[in-house]
C-alpha cells in the first residue's frame, strides 16, 4: 500500500461572537497542510475549522485534538481519489501556531512576567533598573521536552543533571525555572511534536505589537504638539501605491492602534523621519536631537529586520540571510538599550518599563532557530489565522446563538460535504459501494462561473502581508521583466503611468551609478557587514542618499506602451519620496519596504536593463 506523508499545521486563536467584535469569546481550532506553497496556503479553501468553544479554552480542547493526532502519526487509511485505490496517509503535527500567551501555555511556561519568560530557553529576565546584553540573550541553554515531562510528573532532576544557568549557577528544582501547569501535557504524549521548539516566533506579536507599538509610544510623548502635527500631516500625505491603505488616524490615538496600523508606520515612519530631522526639525535643541537620533536608529534597525524577515522565500545564500538576521537582531537589542537609557534618562519612569527586558524582544533571538525548521517567517505567522476568524464570524451570525459550537460546526460541515461533492469527490454508500458526483454537477460548474465563488469560497485570498497591491495600477512602483516573443526576457525598475486593456505604459528609471558622484562611496561599515557578495548587489553600485537610501533616476525617454500580457510583477517597491537634492527626476528607494532590503543587498539579479524598444 502507497503511503502519502501529510504534515499538518495547527492554529489557534480567540474570536468574537458580536458584530462590534467585543465579548461572547469563541475559542478555535483550525488547520492547514503544512507542505502548500505559500499562494495555496493564502487561500481560503485550503484552512479548515477543526473545532470550537464559546465555553472551553483552547488547551482544554486540546486532548481530544491530540487523540486524533496520535492516529495520524501512525497512520490512517484513505481513499485516494487521485489513482482510485486506498493509501495510508501519515499526518504528524508540523507546528502550532498562536499567539505568544497561548504558546506559553502549550509549552507549560508562566508566560512574559516570569523570571524566566521564554519558552524556549532558559532566559533570566533582568531587573527593572539593569539592561539586558546580547550575551545574556544567546547564552542561555535550550530548554528539553524531558524536563517538562519532570516537571509534569512532580519529579526533580537528579544530581548532576541540573540546568546550568547562564549565572553559571545550576539549578534541579524545575518549579523555580518558569514552568507551570496549564493543562497542555497531553501534547507530550505526541512523537512528531517538540513543545519547546514547534512553538515558533511569530513577528506580528514579537516586533510590529511589541517593538513598533512602544517606539511609537515613546516617540509620540517625545515630540512637541506641533511637530506631532507635522508628522501627522506627513504621514496623511505619504502617497504611494506600495501599500494597501494610508496611514490616516491620528497620532493621539495610537493607544488604539491595531497590528495594520503598525505595519505601515514600521515601514514609513523611518524615511519620514530622516526627512524631518534633516529638514523641519534640523534646529532642535542638542539634547532633544539626541534622543529623536537613538529613535530613528532603533527604527531603522527594525525595518531591515522586518524587511529580512518578511520574505516568502530565501533562493540562495541561506547561510548569510540567518547571519543578517543574527546580527540585526543583535543591532535592534542594542540601540533598543540605547533608546532606554535615553527615555528614562529624560523621563526617569516609563510605562512598561525597560523595553530592552522584555520577553518578546528576547524571543527575536529564537528566530533563525525556527526559520532553520520551517522557512521563512511568513509560513508561520498568525495573521492568515486571524484572517480566517472573519468566516467563523459570519457563520456565527447565522445562528441564534445558543448553541454556537454546535450550529458554527455543523454549518462548516455542510459546506465541506458540499465542495466535497462538487468537486468531484467520491463516499461509500452504505453498501460500501464508491459513488461520486454525475456529470450534470460538472456542466453547471462551466456554465455558472460564478458559483464556486460565491457557494463554496472558491480561491478567495487572505490580505497579502506585506500590505502591497501585486495587480498593475496607475503609480504602482516596482521591479518588472518583460517577455520577448522569442522567449527572452527584460528586467527593468519602473512606474506605471497608463493602463489599457492591451498595454501598459511605463516610466523607466535607472539607479544612480555610485562613479558618477564626486567622493561618493560605500561605507566600509556596509561593506563589512554584508561581506564580499554585496559588490555583486545592484545596492552596492548605487549612489546614495546621506541617510543610505538607494538613489533612482527617470530615464529621459517617452513612455513607451507594452502588451500587458508579457509583463509580469516581480516585487512592488515605494518610489515615492523625492530625493533630497534639487534634481526632481531623482527619487529615491525605500528600504523600510518589506523585502526591499534583501531585495537590493543580497540578490544576484543581473544589472537592471530598461524594456526593449
Amino acid at each position: 500500500m502507497a503511503v502519502k506523508v501529510v504534515p499538518l499545521n495547527l492554529f489557534t486563536d480567540d474570536t468574537s461572537g458580536n458584530s462590534t467584535k467585543e465579548w461572547n469569546k469563541v475559542e478555535s481550532w483550525s488547520m492547514v497542510p503544512a507542505a502548500l506553497s505559500l499562494s495555496e496556503r493564502n487561500k481560503r479553501e485550503n484552512t479548515f475549522l477543526v473545532c470550537l468553544h464559546n465555553c472551553l479554552t483552547a488547551v482544554e480542547m486540546l486532548p481530544d485534538i491530540v487523540n486524533d493526532m496520535k492516529a495520524l502519526e501512525k497512520g490512517v487509511i484513505m481513499h485516494d481519489s487521485e489513482v482510485n485505490t486506498s493509501v495510508l496517509v501519515v499526518a504528524p503535527l508540523n507546528m502550532i501556531i498562536g499567539d505568544n500567551p497561548l504558546h506559553a501555555e502549550l509549552a507549560s511556561n508562566k508566560g512574559r512576567n516570569a523570571t524566566f519568560p521564554c519558552r524556549k530557553c532558559y532566559f533570566k529576565k533582568s531587573g527593572p533598573q539593569e539592561s539586558t546584553s546580547t550575551e545574556q540573550h544567546h547564552g542561555a541553554p535550550h530548554r528539553d521536552p524531558v524536563h517538562v515531562a519532570f516537571f509534569l510528573a512532580n519529579i526533580r532532576l537528579p544530581t548532576g543533571c541540573g540546568v546550568e544557568l547562564f549565572d553559571g549557577t545550576t539549578e534541579h528544582d524545575l518549579s523555580k525555572l518558569g514552568y507551570k501547569e496549564q493543562g497542555s501535557g497531553s501534547l507530550l504524549e505526541l512523537e512528531a511534536f517538540d513543545v519547546t521548539r514547534d512553538l515558533p516566533v511569530e513577528a506580528l506579536h514579537c516586533l510590529m505589537l511589541e517593538v513598533t507599538k512602544y517606539l511609537v509610544t515613546d516617540l509620540c510623548d517625545f515630540l512637541s504638539a506641533s511637530e506631532k502635527r507635522t508628522l501627522e500631516a506627513r504621514l496623511r500625505h505619504y502617497n504611494s501605491k506600495g501599500y494597501a491603505r494610508a496611514m490616516t488616524s491620528n497620532l493621539r490615538l495610537q493607544g488604539s492602534f491595531v497590528g495594520r496600523d503598525y505595519k505601515i508606520l514600521a515601514q514609513q515612519l523611518p524615511l519620514i523621519l530622516d526627512d524631518l530631522v534633516d529638514g523641519a526639525w534640523s534646529a532642535m535643541p542638542n539634547q532633544r536631537k539626541s534622543i529623536m537620533t537613538a529613535l530613528c536608529s532603533c527604527f531603522h534597525s527594525q525595518e531591515e529586520l522586518l524587511s529580512l524577515l518578511y520574505m516568502a522565500e530565501i533562493p540562495s545564500d541561506f547561510g548569510k540571510y540567518k547571519h543578517l538576521i543574527r546580527t540585526t537582531v543583535d543591532k535592534l537589542c542594542d540601540d533598543v538599550n540605547a533608546v532606554d537609557a535615553a527615555i528614562l534618562g529624560r523621563h526617569k519612569k516609563r510605562k512598561g518599563g525597560r523595553l530592552g527586558n522584555r520577553a518578546k524582544l528576547h524571543l527575536l533571538h529564537h528566530v533563525c532557530e525556527d526559520i532553520d525548521q520551517f522557512a521563512s517567517i511568513i509560513h508561520f505567522e498568525a495573521e492568515k489565522g486571524e484572517q480566517f476568524n472573519k468566516f467563523i464570524r459570519e457563520r456565527i451570525f447565522y445562528t441564534n446563538r445558543h448553541s454556537i459550537s454546535v450550529d458554527v460546526l455543523r454549518l462548516f460541515g455542510h459546506h465541506t460535504i458540499f465542495r466535497h461533492i462538487v468537486e468531484n469527490g467520491s463516499w461509500l454508500t452504505a453498501t460500501e459501494e464508491r459513488m461520486t458526483g454525475g456529470p450534470g454537477i460538472i456542466e453547471h460548474l462551466n456554465e455558472n462561473l460564478v458559483f464556486k465563488a460565491a457557494f463554496i469560497g472558491g480561491s478567495r485570498e487572505f490580505t497579502e502581508n506585506n500590505q502591497s497591491s501585486q495587480k498593475l495600477k496607475v503609480g504602482l512602483c516596482g521591479f518588472f521583466t518583460e517577455t520577448m516573443e522569442n522567449g527572452t526576457r527584460s528586467s527593468f525598475l519602473g512606474r506605471v503611468v497608463g493602463i489599457t486593456k492591451e498595454n501598459v505604459r511605463f516610466n523607466v528609471y535607472q539607479f544612480v551609478d555610485l562613479s558618477s558622484r564626486a567622493n561618493a562611496n560605500n561605507p566600509q561599515s556596509i561593506i563589512n557587514r554584508y561581506g564580499a557578495d554585496f559588490g555583486q548587489s545592484i545596492f552596492y553600485h548605487a549612489y546614495k542618499s546621506s541617510r543610505g537610501y538607494a538613489v533612482v533616476k527617470k530615464k529621459p525617454q517617452t513612455p513607451r506602451p507594452i502588451p500587458i500580457e508579457s509583463i509580469s510583477l516581480e516585487e512592488v517597491i515605494d518610489l515615492q519620496v523625492a530625493c533630497i537634492c534639487n534634481n526632481q527626476d531623482e527619487f529615491i528607494v525605500n528600504l523600510s519596504k518589506f523585502v526591499v532590503v534583501v531585495g537590493q543587498l543580497m540578490s544576484k539579479m543581473v544589472q537592471l536593463q530598461p524594456p526593449n524598444k
